[in-house]
């Protein structure tokens, strides 16, 4: 699994082109890119934008 992490307003670029360089790089060993935000949610291609504060909820809830 791949995880980036963006805690601002507007999501760059980079932070993207980041994570389908590595998912590129590892090829099947990749099974998820993660982009932990600050507000934003969804997914765009193979990377899942999941807000921070939901992802330490569930986190939490694995235990």
């Amino acid at each position: 699994m791949a995880i980036n992490v963006n805690y601002t307003d507007q999501i760059h670029r980079r932070e993207t082109d980041a994570l389908r360089e590595f998912a590129e790089a590892f090829g099947p060993k990749v099974s998820r890119c993660l982009l932990l935000t600050k507000d934003t949610q969804g997914t765009e291609g193979i990377i899942q934008y999941i807000p921070l504060w939901r992802w330490l909820l569930e986190r939490d809830g694995e235990k």
